[in-house]
Protein backbone atom coordinates (compact mmCIF):
# COMPACT_ATOMS: atom_id res chain seq x y z
CA UNK A 1 0.00 0.00 0.00
CA UNK A 2 1.26 3.44 -0.90
CA UNK A 3 2.01 5.76 2.02
CA UNK A 4 -0.18 8.87 2.13
CA UNK A 5 1.36 12.22 1.37
CA UNK A 6 0.66 15.55 3.03
CA UNK A 7 -0.58 16.88 -0.31
CA UNK A 8 -3.08 14.01 -0.63
CA UNK A 9 -4.27 14.56 2.94
CA UNK A 10 -4.87 18.27 2.22
CA UNK A 11 -6.78 17.39 -0.94
CA UNK A 12 -8.92 14.82 0.89
CA UNK A 13 -9.76 17.31 3.63
CA UNK A 14 -10.45 20.14 1.20
CA UNK A 15 -12.86 18.13 -0.92
CA UNK A 16 -14.52 15.98 1.73
CA UNK A 17 -14.40 17.50 5.23
CA UNK A 18 -16.96 20.33 5.52
CA UNK A 19 -16.04 21.46 1.99
CA UNK A 20 -18.02 24.71 2.17
CA UNK A 21 -15.95 26.10 5.05
CA UNK A 22 -13.47 28.78 3.96
CA UNK A 23 -12.60 30.28 7.37
CA UNK A 24 -9.14 29.08 8.44
CA UNK A 25 -9.93 29.31 12.16
CA UNK A 26 -13.02 27.12 11.77
CA UNK A 27 -11.14 24.64 9.59
CA UNK A 28 -8.32 24.46 12.17
CA UNK A 29 -10.82 23.29 14.83
CA UNK A 30 -11.81 20.24 12.77
CA UNK A 31 -10.96 16.87 14.29
CA UNK A 32 -9.78 15.69 10.86
CA UNK A 33 -7.40 18.64 10.60
CA UNK A 34 -6.05 17.79 14.05
CA UNK A 35 -5.44 14.20 13.00
CA UNK A 36 -3.60 15.25 9.82
CA UNK A 37 -1.57 17.78 11.81
CA UNK A 38 -0.56 15.06 14.30
CA UNK A 39 0.27 12.51 11.61
CA UNK A 40 2.47 14.92 9.66
CA UNK A 41 3.81 16.73 12.75
CA UNK A 42 2.70 20.21 11.70
CA UNK A 43 0.50 22.83 13.33
CA UNK A 44 -3.27 22.59 12.77
CA UNK A 45 -3.19 26.21 11.58
CA UNK A 46 -0.83 25.25 8.75
CA UNK A 47 -3.08 22.37 7.71
CA UNK A 48 -6.12 24.67 7.80
CA UNK A 49 -4.31 27.32 5.76
CA UNK A 50 -3.32 24.72 3.15
CA UNK A 51 -6.86 23.29 3.02
CA UNK A 52 -8.40 26.73 2.42
CA UNK A 53 -5.68 27.58 -0.11
CA UNK A 54 -6.46 24.36 -2.01
CA UNK A 55 -10.19 25.15 -1.96
CA UNK A 56 -9.55 28.62 -3.35
CA UNK A 57 -7.24 27.31 -6.09
CA UNK A 58 -9.34 24.36 -7.24
CA UNK A 59 -10.98 25.51 -10.51
CA UNK A 60 -13.89 23.07 -10.27
CA UNK A 61 -14.46 23.39 -6.54
CA UNK A 62 -17.02 22.63 -5.11
CA UNK A 63 -18.73 20.93 -8.07
CA UNK A 64 -15.74 18.84 -9.00
CA UNK A 65 -14.48 15.53 -7.88
CA UNK A 66 -14.36 13.83 -4.56
CA UNK A 67 -11.04 12.23 -3.73
CA UNK A 68 -11.00 8.69 -2.41
CA UNK A 69 -7.82 7.06 -1.12
CA UNK A 70 -6.53 4.25 -3.35
CA UNK A 71 -7.29 1.71 -0.63
CA UNK A 72 -10.99 2.34 -1.18
CA UNK A 73 -11.08 2.05 -4.98
CA UNK A 74 -12.90 0.39 -6.74
CA UNK A 75 -15.57 -1.20 -4.63
CA UNK A 76 -13.58 -0.90 -1.43
CA UNK A 77 -16.05 1.49 0.15
CA UNK A 78 -18.94 -0.84 -0.62
CA UNK A 79 -17.03 -3.75 0.89
CA UNK A 80 -16.70 -1.78 4.12
CA UNK A 81 -20.35 -0.75 4.16
CA UNK A 82 -22.94 -3.22 5.34
CA UNK A 83 -24.73 -3.04 1.99
CA UNK A 84 -23.33 -3.10 -1.55
CA UNK A 85 -25.64 -0.42 -2.93
CA UNK A 86 -24.29 3.08 -3.51
CA UNK A 87 -25.10 5.68 -0.88
CA UNK A 88 -28.26 7.55 -1.97
CA UNK A 89 -26.66 10.87 -1.02
CA UNK A 90 -23.64 10.13 -3.24
CA UNK A 91 -26.00 9.25 -6.10
CA UNK A 92 -27.95 12.49 -5.64
CA UNK A 93 -24.74 14.54 -5.51
CA UNK A 94 -23.38 12.85 -8.64
CA UNK A 95 -26.65 13.51 -10.48
CA UNK A 96 -26.62 17.18 -9.40
CA UNK A 97 -23.01 17.57 -10.56
CA UNK A 98 -23.86 16.01 -13.93
CA UNK A 99 -26.83 18.36 -14.31
CA UNK A 100 -24.72 21.45 -13.47
CA UNK A 101 -22.04 20.35 -15.93
CA UNK A 102 -24.64 19.70 -18.62
CA UNK A 103 -26.21 23.13 -18.10
CA UNK A 104 -22.72 24.69 -18.25
CA UNK A 105 -22.06 23.12 -21.63
CA UNK A 106 -20.23 20.01 -20.48
CA UNK A 107 -17.44 21.77 -18.62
Amino acid sequence: MKRPSYRTAIELLALNDDPGEMDEESVARSVSVGIVASLFEVEAERVARDVVRFRKSEPIYPFGRRVVPEAFEPGGVNAIRSHPEPDPIDVAVDEAIAKVREEAGGR
